[in-house]
């Protein structure tokens, strides 16, 4: 019998920790992982850490990485640079598109068995008049930091605070 692919949209702290656990089990399940950011997971509570040096490329250094690329593969977990665009849940497949980072993967399509959505959170921005541009608005992205208005930052990745 073919082992079950399992397929991971997010690998935030949550995503991370489900494969941390199912590869303890010894399942002998095909992982993939789906990433939208530009890096493998780390630890967002200590974001704050950012400020010293300003600088994305010391994640590691900085202690924010629960792992990285090589690690990931060695475990036989496949990493896959992309953000979901569509789920097909009859052909058991999910469709991504490129991020535009540097090690961003091609668009395409990736098929499961099991599909794990662990796709983070949006930061609680207080409902205070003046805090989102309506002209400026994102109906599928409500924390796009491009309708906040000048002097207005919110962070919840590294990205965010570049």
């Amino acid at each position: 019998m073919a082992p079950k692919q399992v397929l991971v949209v997010g690998h935030g702290p949550i995503g991370h920790s489900f494969i941390e656990k199912l590869l303890e089990r010894k399942s002998g399940h095909e992982i993939s992982v789906l990433c939208e950011e530009p890096r493998p997971a780390y630890n967002r509570v200590m974001l704050t850490q950012y400020f010293e040096d300003r600088d994305a490329a010391k994640h590691d250094e900085m202690k924010l990485s629960y792992t990285n690329e090589a690690a990931l593969k060695e475990q036989g977990v496949k990493l896959i640079y992309g953000r979901a665009t569509s789920i097909d849940r009859e052909a058991k497949k999910v469709s991504y598109s490129t991020t535009g980072s540097a090690n961003s993967s091609p668009a395409g399509s990736v098929a499961y068995d099991v599909l794990v959505m662990a796709t983070g959170s949006y930061c609680f921005v207080p409902p205070v008049p003046g805090m989102l541009l309506k002209e400026k608005q994102n109906k599928s992205w409500p924390d796009d930091p491009a309708s906040r208005p000048d002097g207005v930052f919110v962070y919840r990745t590294i990205e965010d605070l570049e």
